[in-house]
Order: C-alpha cells, then structure tokens, then sequence
C-alpha cells in the first residue's frame, strides 16, 4: 500500500495521526530508537514504503549509519548530508520542505535511494534553527505524495528535529553544534559583477553595495548599516541626483532571496536595516570573469 493509497484525511483524521505519531516517538529510548520509531509511524500511519532519515555531520557520528525503510540490502544509501551539495544538500541548505514528483518536474535525480522514484517528499530537520538531519520519503507512484502529506511531514520534522535534541539531552549528550555552510562570494572587479558558489548574482551598483556589506560583515563584523552611509560612500558610484538607493536595495533583497536565502538585508527603522547571515562567508576578488 502506497502514501496515495491512504488519500488525503479529514482535518479530524490526519491530527489523530499527528498526534499518534508523536506518542509513539515519546516513548524512544535513544537516537536510534527515535528514528526507528519515526519510520515505522510514517509507513504505518501514512503509507510510506520508502524512507530514509540522514543526519548532519556531527548527529551522523553519533548515530553511525542513515536509518532507512523499505530499501534492499546493498542499497548504495549517502551515510550524511553534505550542505549545500546536490539537490537534497540544496533543500537542506534552503531549510524548506520539497516535494517534487516525476509528472511536474520530470526526471528526478538520482540520490541512491530506489532507483525508479517517481515522487519525493524532502523534510529538513530543524532544531532552534539549526538543521539537525532530513526525512527523505520515496514512492514509485507519481501521484505518492498530495500536499497534505507535505503539510503533515512538515510538522512531523519539526517535532523530530526538537526530539532528537531532547533524547540527547536525556543521556547526556552534547547539543548539536550548528552545522553551517560556506558560501563563496567572487566580485569580478572589471565590471563589478558578483557570483555567489559559481553562480551568477547581481551586478554594477547593487553589486558594489553588497560587496561593500559582505565586506564589512566578513572583517567588522559589522550588522548594522544606515542608507545615509551608503549614500556618502564615493566608492558605490552613486548619481548625485536621483541615486534610486531604495530601488536598488529592495532589488538587492529580492535577489538574496531568490538566490541564497541564507543571506539577508532586513529593514529596520526608517534608513537602516541589518545585514544577516546564516551562513560562513568566502570573499574572493577577481579581475575578469574570464
């Protein structure tokens, strides 16, 4: 019987199953038990027959090998996750749940999970913010997973994520240490184009703004910035009249977000705003992009 099979539940029906799931993690003994008992609860109480639970470097450690359902032996099974890498690592990164399917998205890669997957559902872990591991839940029905199974897993990995750091707390174990990735910014100087992990970003003075807040981030640690400051800074080439800066940082802001989340300008009061960053930076200046 497949996720499908189950169809989607009444409101009353699916928080039962929420709320059964969730006893039954209660009772883990450790780690291991947790996750176990985790895939157990989804193939039973919601259909999945393929699903695997990888951790972070450091939970990795702790629990040695990924836990997984319904796979053959000698299923060739990624022992962690590797941020930032592949799809999965891309979706960790985001720390946004996916769920992509052969029908709408076409071929799907391949993970070295089952082979013909024709639906996927990828849940990050999160803890306190940080992510702690994913639930990756597999079906060779294009149609195995509805958005309520998206909705329901989203849930069910925030309660894991904040689980996993109670079993550990409860033997004694250190707190995961966040696992943060390493973003490479490259500022081609010639034309003041920046590239974000090889990727195109934003150029001329939008481009000269950022690299003058990743800069200030990267060696001052520097978070907080006025539009007064920007605007007295020669360097950024901003036109006396008519400079636009609003326009170019609301541009700015919606390309971060388009192209690495973890990076942010948040507006505050009237003329600031903050520079964040959930991510290690890597500043490399280039002559050319050539």
């Amino acid at each position: 019987m497949t996720a499908s099979s189950f169809g989607p539940p009444s409101l009353r029906t699916g928080l039962r199953k929420l709320q059964a799931l969730t006893a039954e993690l209660n009772h883990a003994r450790d780690l291991r038990d947790l996750l176990k008992s985790l895939l157990a609860s989804l193939r039973d109480m919601f259909g999945v027959e393929h699903a695997t639970v990888l951790l972070t470097s450091e939970m990795a450690a702790t629990l040695g090998v990924p836990e997984s359902l319904g796979h053959a032996a000698g299923t060739c099974l990624p022992a962690e996750l590797v941020i930032g890498r592949g799809l999965f690592g891309k979706v960790a990164q985001s720390k946004r749940t996916l769920r992509v399917s052969r029908e709408i998205d076409g071929e799907l890669p391949s993970w070295g999970g089952i082979a013909d997957a024709a639906s996927r559902v990828v849940v990050p872990l999160i803890s306190d913010g940080q992510l702690v591991g994913m639930i990756l839940a597999e079906s060779r029905d294009p149609a195995g997973f509805d958005e309520w199974h998206e909705a329901a897993f989203d849930i069910v990995g925030h309660q894991v994520a904040g689980m996993i750091e109670l079993v550990r707390a409860r033997h004694g174990s250190k707190p995961s240490s966040a696992i943060r990735a390493t973003r490479t910014f490259s500022w081609y100087r010639n034309d003041d184009c920046i590239f974000v992990d090889d990727q195109y970003l934003i150029r001329n003075v939008p481009g000269r703004i950022l690299w003058k807040l990743l800069r200030s981030y990267v060696e001052e640690r520097r978070t907080e910035f006025t539009n007064r400051e920007l605007r007295l800074d020669i360097a950024l080439g901003l036109p006396a009249v008519k400079d636009n800066l609003e326009s170019r940082l609301i541009l700015l802001r919606k390309r971060l977000g388009e192209r690495c989340s973890d990076i942010r300008i948040v507006p505050e009061s009237r003329g600031k705003f903050r520079f964040e960053a959930d991510c290690d930076l890597r500043l490399v200046t280039k002559s050319s992009e050539g």
